[in-house]
C-alpha cells in the first residue's frame, strides 16, 4: 500500500479537464443569467418606484400603465411590457403585480427560464 501511494503524484489529466469543463460551465451559466437579474432589477425599481409617485392610485388603469410603460422605456427593460402587468383593484388602492419569465440560451437547443414576480401597492391616502 505505501508502494502505491509513492507512485501517486496529483490529479490526472481526465480529472484536471473534468474540473475545466465544470468551471467552464458555471461561468458560462453566469455569464449568461447575469443579464436577466440585472433586468429584474430594472423592473423591481421600476415597479417600486409607482409608490413614490402622487396620485397614482387614483389613475384610472391606461395611465398606470402608459407611466409603466415610459419608466421601462427610459430604463430599457427587456421580456416583459406594461401590457403584460397585473392590476387589481383593492379596498385600499390597486396592487400591480409584474410576473413573468426570461428565457436565455446556454448553449445549442438547451435554455434556462428564470421566473420573477413583483408587487407593489398603491394606496390612496
Amino acid at each position: 500500500m505505501d508502494e502505491w501511494q509513492k507512485n501517486q503524484k496529483g490529479i490526472t489529466g481526465i480529472g484536471l479537464m473534468i474540473i475545466f469543463f465544470l468551471i467552464g460551465f458555471f461561468v458560462l451559466l453566469g455569464i449568461r443569467m447575469v443579464p436577466l437579474y440585472l433586468n429584474n432589477v430594472k423592473v423591481a425599481n421600476v415597479i417600486s418606484g409607482l409608490e413614490s409617485i402622487p396620485g397614482l392610485a387614483t389613475k384610472s388603469i391606461p395611465e398606470i400603465k402608459q407611466t409603466i410603460d415610459r419608466r421601462f422605456d427610459v430604463d430599457d427593460v427587456q421580456y416583459i411590457e406594461a401590457k403584460n402587468i397585473k392590476f387589481e383593484r383593492a379596498e385600499r388602492g390597486i396592487s400591480v403585480v409584474a410576473e413573468y419569465e426570461a428565457r436565455t440560451q446556454v448553449f445549442a437547443n438547451i435554455d434556462v427560464v428564470v421566473s420573477f414576480k413583483e408587487t407593489v401597492e398603491l394606496t390612496t391616502q
